[in-house]
């Protein structure tokens, strides 16, 4: 359309007087063509309007009243579907609590039974490991006795050091001889072994070891489908660690 409108121009420049008229009639004639062809269809528009008025009324009173019931519908599904999210959290959080309460009830009625094992654990190969004697099983007691970590009831006990210790080395030999002795029957239990998503795990877990000063603190769980989640969560953040740690340096060269 510029270069038609630039032709124009040219001829007008160059005095091409004729040419410019019959362009100039013909831009006008094409013009009023277009504007009798939307007059054209207006007309017909608004006659097709009025011959159908009712039933194009009609059509557009159902689509509004199907589309507003529809919204209406799904707004008042969503609304069933969080009420029902909000009732379903509130029964977990419940059965949860539940669940802590009765766990937590058979921690304290076991802690003598674990505390005594680890008694004689300890006095078996604490020297090894820089772990004084322990005279009493009382002596292990911290001020805690059981805790709970990420929802997972566990024993909580404190053994003097005689010197600096490797923690890392402590969990490993305990959890060996402790494993050892249940497999052993030592423990007089019933179940030796938990069975989580294939993979057999001790009923008697040493979660940690830490350096607490004067002490090591050692947190040992009964293994269960929690405690194992747990696990499970715990190596798949390890590896997503790891896995940032490895792209993080890829990227400095």
């Amino acid at each position: 359309m510029k270069r038609y409108l630039n032709y124009i121009k040219n001829l007008y420049a160059s005095k091409d007087y004729s040419n410019f008229i019959w362009h100039c009639i013909a831009c006008l004639l094409i013009c009023l063509l277009m504007i009798f062809i939307v007059v054209m269809l207006t007309v017909k528009f608004m006659t097709f309007l009025s011959l159908h008025f009712d039933t194009i009324a009609m059509c557009i009173a159902v689509y509004c009243f199907l589309f507003f019931s529809a919204r209406e519908y799904l707004q008042g599904k969503r609304e069933e579907r969080l009420q029902l999210d909000e009732l379903q959290a509130e029964l977990d959080e419940q059965t949860l609590l539940s669940e802590l309460k009765a766990e937590k009830a058979l921690a304290e009625t076991n802690y003598y039974i674990v505390r005594n094992f680890l008694f004689s654990v300890v006095n078996e190969i604490g020297s090894t490991l820089n772990l004084a004697k322990v005279n009493s099983p009382s002596e292990l007691d911290s001020p805690s006795k059981i805790i709970t970590k990420s929802n997972v009831t566990m024993y909580e006990f404190l053994i003097l050091k005689t010197s600096e210790v490797d923690v890392d080395a402590i969990k490993e030999v305990l959890q060996t001889r402790i494993t050892q002795k249940i497999l052993a029957n030592e423990l007089s239990l019933s179940q030796k072994n938990f069975i989580y998503d294939g993979k057999a795990y001790p009923i008697l877990i040493i979660d940690s070891v830490s350096n607490r000063g004067n002490y090591v603190e050692v947190d040992i769980a009964w293994a269960s489908n929690r405690y194992c989640e747990m696990l499970k969560l715990r190596h798949l953040a390890l590896l997503e660690n790891n896995s940032a740690i490895t792209n993080f340096k890829d990227g400095d060269f």
